[in-house]
């Protein structure tokens, strides 16, 4: 039985749809993938255009998401105070270890990139702000969902097969759950290749007033460059880092070490 999809739900669709790619996309190309009929689409955009929330691109080569977007997001980021007390970490990291550091914020069953503070080398690790990753993939995403209460745990690894980014990726429960029990036990999560070939990340996690993890802190950096005393370095200014992040959110006391 097919569901009923009204025109606010159908300009949702639109609107996902535009905001998951980075080219403009046409009335046709929409159409056909959301399945939708022509005139029904030429008919919700015009009504999102006139609210700003698409634009045509330029030559009319179809249509992207609007400006007022831009606006929206700079109203969420103010909100967020990890955002505005992490920036200057982020970027005095950046100096320190001359590799790239990293703020996640839990979304759900996601980790989501808010702010990046990019290493000062030419060849660097350069992760895009607002990119989501499943909570298994990496140091950042694997440091947040170590401290996940055991149900959420069981949500997260029992929703069938797990994503996999790269051959590294982490897609067997039991060398994950393996994984996250020791990330637990020391404070900190590492990854090889798990989300980029040829990088490696360490994070630590960021908890809030009530003593929830929310976020963490990564750095992120070159298989060959974060190695031997570098790794040591920044491990140590990570879980520094995060921790004063944590006090500075009303975070007190100890992190909690579920069993899962």
């Amino acid at each position: 039985m097919r569901t009923h999809k009204g025109a606010l739900e159908r300009g949702l669709d639109i609107l996902f749809l535009l905001g998951s790619g980075e080219r403009a996309l046409d009335v046709g190309t929409i159409a056909d993938r959301l399945r939708v009929p022509k005139s029904t689409v030429y008919r919700i955009l015009r009504a999102l255009r006139s609210r700003g929330l698409v634009i045509l691109a330029h030559g009319n080569e179809g249509y992207r998401l609007g400006l007022v977007f831009l606006q929206w997001a700079n109203a969420v980021q103010k909100g967020l105070d990890i955002v505005q007390l992490a920036g200057p970490v982020l970027r005095r990291l950046a100096q320190e270890t001359g590799e790239t550091v990293q703020l996640m914020l839990r979304d759900g069953t996601r980790a989501v990139t808010v702010d990046v503070a990019e290493s000062p080398a030419p060849v660097r690790v350069a992760p895009e702000r607002g990119r989501a990753l499943p909570l298994h993939c990496g140091a950042a995403s694997k440091a947040i969902l170590a401290y996940l209460p055991d149900a959420e745990w069981r949500e997260v690894l029992g929703q069938g097969p797990l994503a996999a980014l790269t051959r590294k990726t982490l897609r067997d429960v039991r060398r994950l759950r393996a994984d996250l029990l020791a990330t637990r036990a020391r404070g900190y999560a590492l990854s090889e290749e798990e989300v980029y070939e040829g990088a490696k990340g360490v994070a630590a996690p960021i908890f809030d007033e009530h003593g929830t993890v929310s976020g963490s802190l990564a750095i992120s950096g070159l298989v060959h460059r974060l190695r031997d005393d570098r790794l040591r370095q920044a491990v140590s200014l990570v879980q520094r880092e995060a921790a004063l992040l944590s006090k500075a959110l009303g975070f007190e006391g100890h992190r909690s070490r579920r069993r899962a």
